[in-house]
């Protein structure tokens, strides 16, 4: 079986993702928290192992300039369906009929317990003594990047391309160097931040 990536892109104000980095209250007196939206749910823009090796070094490949892996960002900042689809909602009353979005609490701490397994428990508030959700433990090599780093990734890999056609054209066609999905991709983010937004993409893999 071949390695999929699953890709989120989301989006939040620039002005507020400024005050909750420099530490603002809000009119409550609170931590000003910026909220990020999901461009749509999951997009799949293909199979590329050697893009999936830049954007995370060692998925399938090891390239000495690709990114090393961050994990994810905060959890709770996740966009509804980077959240919805990272996670499973940990419940031992709906877990056999939601099955593939929930589980019961022994599976979840198995999971996180396991040392085949990456999965993490996440808790609705500090002070819980049980978890509310646990990331799927199908996913692997979970990493996030700006605009500024997707596009770098890219121009990595049209770089490399180039010099696999000079080298040896008749195997390494110039069609290679063409990534539609992942340049539309660039393109819906520099859009957005031409509004007043940042950006960034969540991405995992699965197998």
């Amino acid at each position: 079986m071949g390695a999929d990536i699953h890709m989120y892109l989301e989006y939040t104000e620039k002005e507020t993702l400024e005050k909750e980095r420099n530490g603002d209250l809000n009119g409550r007196s609170e931590p000003v928290k910026a909220y990020w939206r999901n461009f749509g749910g999951r997009i799949n823009p293909g199979r590329n192992y050697w893009l999936f090796g830049i954007l995370s070094k060692g998925v399938r490949v090891n390239f000495e300039n690709g990114f090393e892996p961050k994990g994810i960002p905060d959890f709770h900042s996740f966009g509804y369906n980077t959240s919805g689809d990272y996670s499973l909602y940990i419940s031992d009353s709906y877990a056999n009929d939601n099955e593939g979005r929930c589980c019961t609490l022994e599976k979840a701490i198995k999971w996180a317990s396991s040392e085949y397994y990456s999965s993490e428990l996440y808790y609705r508030n500090p002070t819980d003594d049980k978890p509310t959700w646990v990331s799927n433990p199908d996913w692997h090599s979970a990493s996030w990047v700006t605009r500024e780093e997707y596009e770098k990734a890219i121009h990595i890999y049209k770089d490399m391309c180039r010099k696999e056609h000079y080298e040896d054209p008749v195997n390494n066609p110039t069609e290679d160097v063409l990534v539609p999905e992942y340049d539309a991709l660039l393109a819906a983010m520099k859009s957005l931040e031409n509004d007043g937004y940042v950006c960034r993409i969540v991405f995992w893999f699965d197998n």
